[in-house]
């Protein structure tokens, strides 16, 4: 067998290994289950899982396949459905907060195929609002995160489907693609994804978005298992048919878009495989001129059709983006709706003279690898470009041409995966399935990465970052790492991301809290010299506190545990500490102004021994909670284990209040903490006074001055 654990077996290998009864169904979903309660704080792949659901499908595959039953195409496999699709008696939240609570009566036309090819559903995969950016950022948890990188994003609007793919976290994943949805995760996370012939897979579900491009589509790591999932979308049998001669039209830059030079390079060296092939390429120029002028409309108009209601209703509970997207709806005319059906009738006429040339067309899939989450590209290949388009201008188009369009992964650019995009003409699924097939085995793509990068031992170690809200409060809590209790630094840039996410920025407060000692050690600085010679773990702190004291509003730390080194900085750049009574502050390093300064602490190590500044840095003095309190730097104590409590308590009479104030009460903390050597922060009532004086200053400074009689 390939992998060590069967959720990154092909399928026909797992397929067969159920038939053989050498695994049962009940266990691999078993283990998808426990792989994504522990691994899934790392990407937030999931919005929800299905536990009760998955395991009574599991159930039914073991008993089908002990009695030798007709086996489904899907029988036993662990799959992630998209949250834009219902699940029957399971939350459909569209990515929304809006509809946090909408349990789907009935199953999607697309769901429901998938159930009687006898899929396990072990969750719906996180998804950007209403399905409406090329990235997974909603106000229902953190970005989603990329399994290459998790600081990095998969790409959107799927991009939950593709990271529970990659991380291991299901078998295979349905999407859905109306810009691009599938093939940008895809080729972000270096996975295969294909939309169909739009029209040949309607899901008959009440959501609608994009209506005249979207199409449900698998993702999947290998070519053969999506020809496998997307012949279960579309009801027909997708056979792989004899190797041909192909011609190919190659366009490295469609419209001139800027490509990174690393994804340029990659994706040319895989397209200059493909004489060896036997096929016949030439480059081309693609007739795509306006496509952004019929998709803007046309979008927009079933946004105004379909979402209007919500700028009344439940503007506070949307996105940026999306609320964005409804406002931009509002403007579109019936002129503008003329010309888009005009131009879809023009583009697609002409996209079909070049198919009557070329059997396939190859592009890249997007412009650059992954960035960071919430940090789009504004410059790509020293070309000024657009936020919204930027980093993936090639595959929209294809969805206003209605033609079936793919990306399989191609190569390795900066350590991130590269996708190749794949178009063929209407109706022509197989033909661009063989293609890629016969692609994916002339390519060398490391596969197996993700299957090492995932090993459940190795993450368990690692900690995390989980957020959820309470009445309106984001919640921040840190997982420790199981090595000394530390923190690391992927876990101090997903802290970073976090506070500068539209999830907090949209909170009335953060509090940030953790499990058992979660403030503890942030390195160990027996390495000291070797590890932190390149101040990555600094930077991260740095980043960290400085998130901290850029954030709109309170930030509050609840600590119960040992807090020294690196959380020294991570907590006292907070706006009020509360802590548990049994909470100890280790102060040296940050008393002698070296703490986490590489250069000093080699300059020291130099006089006085490697050993010796080790115990200086993290067995130095210890304040306990009270003396702590007495210094300055804890504005509470409370009983052990209630501190979280406490610092929600202090939270509520921000809940109802104006952002104005809000934000202003950051300062009040503030101050009230360095009021007094004791410093208690002011109890509800006082600290609603504060707000109201604060509401009123603003109110009187911004009333325009009065005329002299």
């Amino acid at each position: 067998m390939p992998d060590p654990s069967p959720l990154f077996w092909p399928l026909a290998d797992l397929l067969a290994a159920y038939a053989r009864r050498e695994l049962s169904p009940i266990e691999v979903t078993e283990e998808a289950l426990a792989r994504s309660e522990a691994l899934d704080d790392h990407l937030r792949a999931y919005l929800t899982l299905t536990p009760e659901v998955a395991l009574e499908q599991a159930r039914a595959a073991d008993a089908a396949y002990a009695g030798r039953a007709p086996a489904g195409a899907l029988l036993g496999v662990p799959t992630a459905v998209k949250d834009l699709f219902d699940v029957a008696g399971v939350p459909t939240t569209l990515g929304s907060m809006v509809y946090r609570g909408n349990v789907a009566p009935t199953d999607s036309v697309v769901v429901a195929r998938l159930r009687e090819a006898g899929a396990v559903f072990v969750g719906k995969a996180n998804t950007a609002e209403f399905g409406q950016s090329a990235t997974t950022e909603n106000l229902l948890s953190l970005g989603c995160g990329n399994p290459w990188d998790p600081t990095r994003t998969p790409g959107g609007s799927s991009g939950g489907s593709a990271a529970a793919v990659g991380a291991g976290l299901a078998s295979v994943a349905l999407g859905s693609d109306g810009g691009g949805s599938i093939r940008i995760p895809a080729a972000f996370s270096g996975l295969f994804g294909i939309k169909p012939t739009f029209g040949g897979a309607e899901d008959g579900a009440s959501f609608r978005a994009m209506t005249e491009f979207a199409c449900p589509g698998p993702l999947t790591r290998t070519v053969a298992d999506g020809r496998a999932l997307l012949g279960v979308i579309l009801g027909r049998a997708l056979a792989r048919g004899p190797r041909r001669s192909l011609r190919i039209g190659w366009c490295p830059q469609p419209l001139g878009a800027p490509v990174d030079p690393g994804v340029r390079s990659t994706v040319a060296d895989a397209v200059a495989k493909l004489p060896d092939l036997g096929h016949r390429v030439e480059e081309i120029q693609l007739p795509l001129e306006g496509w952004k002028d019929v998709f803007g409309p046309l979008v927009l108009a079933d946004e105004w059709a379909h979402r209007r209601d919500l700028l009344q209703a439940n503007a506070a509970e949307l996105t940026t983006y999306a609320r964005a997207s409804i406002e931009a709806s509002a403007k579109v005319t019936d002129a503008d709706l003329d010309r888009a059906r005009k131009g879809l009738e023009s583009l697609r006429a002409d996209l079909a003279e070049t198919f009557s040339r070329y059997d396939l067309i190859v592009t890249p899939t997007n412009a650059v690898p992954a960035f960071e989450i919430g940090r789009r590209p504004r410059e790509i290949d020293g070309q000024p470009v657009d936020a919204l388009w930027g980093a993936f201008p090639f595959t929209a188009a294809f969805n206003v041409a209605g033609t079936p369009a793919a990306s399989v992964p191609c190569g390795i650019a900066a350590g991130l995966p590269v996708g190749l995009q794949v178009v063929g003409p209407h109706g022509a699924e197989e033909l661009v399935l063989d293609f890629c097939e016969e692609l994916q085995e002339g390519l060398d793509f490391p596969r197996q990465t993700m299957a090492e990068r995932w090993s459940l031992p190795r993450l368990a170690t690692e900690g995390a970052v989980k957020a959820e809200r309470q009445d309106g409060v984001a919640v921040l809590r840190i997982s420790r790492s199981a090595k000394r209790g530390a923190l690391s630094v992927e876990m101090l840039k997903t802290l970073a991301e976090a506070l500068e996410s539209e999830f907090v920025a949209s909170a009335s407060a953060v509090v940030l809290t953790g499990e058992e000692t979660i403030f503890s050690a942030g390195a160990d600085l027996t390495q000291v010299g070797k590890g932190l010679d390149d101040l990555a773990f600094d930077d991260a702190v740095a980043a960290a506190a400085a998130a901290i004291r850029r954030a709109p509003i309170p930030v509050i730390a609840a600590v119960e545990g040992p807090c020294m080194g690196a959380a020294i900085e991570i907590v006292t750049a907070c706006d009020v500490i509360v802590a548990g009574a049994g909470a100890k502050f280790n102060l040296p390093a940050t008393q002698l102004g070296i703490l986490y300064r590489p250069a000093a602490l080699r300059g020291l190590i130099g006089r006085v021994g490697q050993q010796t500044v080790a115990r200086l840095v993290l067995l130095g003095e210890a304040f306990d909670a009270e003396t702590a309190m007495r210094a300055g730097i804890v504005a509470e104590v409370v009983a052990s284990g209630s501190a979280r409590d406490a610092a929600l308590r202090l939270t509520k009479p921000l809940a109802s209040a104006e952002p104005a104030a809000v934000a202003a009460t950051k300062s009040v903390l503030r101050r009230a903490v360095a009021a007094e050597a004791v410093a208690i922060v002011p109890e509800e009532e006082e600290l609603r006074r504060h707000l109201l004086i604060e509401r009123g200053r603003r109110q009187a400074s911004e009333q325009p001055a009065k005329a002299p009689a």
